[in-house]
């Protein structure tokens, strides 16, 4: 690939992000990031083998992006109080600060082509794996299981977010849920 068509490619990307946080999946059209990217349709498939690759190729970034993220926190924190900053960051946060995650929520709620459910289910396992170890180095009992519960939780705050329940968004029932949350990792089972 020539060195204009990579430039062009992550201004694409860059640009199909921000569409597929506003919009999801069946709202981001070709022909919409094609207007809003300045460039022609065609070049899209030149970049990208189709919507599909497109979608896959952002998750599989944002993923990297959050799991560098992580890590970073987990180098510089003991266990325990990365465990409770990345719950607090992933709990507390609302959608709509963080075009990533609504990137993810969105997509979470949709139904979806099956090149790109496979690599949303692939960053779900990520993120599984990476709490589950965090939890385990805590001594949590169960760490799989707790880091799925986290999963979900923060999965399901985050849909209702983007459906406008007030509820949902609130700082008094986030800090509320936060609190339930870990009070669940310091549980035994």
């Amino acid at each position: 690939m020539s060195t204009k068509l990579i430039i062009r490619q992550k201004e694409i990307l860059s640009v199909a992000r921000a569409l597929l946080a506003e919009s999801g999946y069946q709202g981001m059209t070709t022909r919409e990031l094609a207007r809003r990217a300045g460039v022609k349709e065609p070049i899209l498939y030149r970049c990208f083998s189709g919507k599909e690759a497109l979608v896959a190729t952002i998750l599989k970034e944002v993923r990297q992006e959050q799991l560098d993220e992580w890590l970073e926190i987990a180098k510089n924190h003991d266990p325990a109080t990365a465990v409770e900053i990345l719950v607090s960051n992933y709990l507390a946060r609302p959608s709509e600060a963080s075009p990533a995650l609504r990137i993810f929520m969105r997509l979470s709620s949709e139904t979806l082509p099956p090149m790109v459910q496979a690599s949303l289910r692939e960053t779900y396992e990520e993120y599984r794996t990476f709490l589950a170890r965090l939890l385990k180095e805590c001594k949590t009992e169960n760490p799989e299981e707790k880091a799925w519960a986290l999963l979900f939780w923060g999965a399901g705050i985050g849909v209702l977010q983007l459906t406008g329940l007030q509820t949902a968004s609130c700082p008094k029932t986030i800090k509320s849920q936060l609190d339930l949350a870990l009070q669940l990792i310091a549980r035994s089972s």
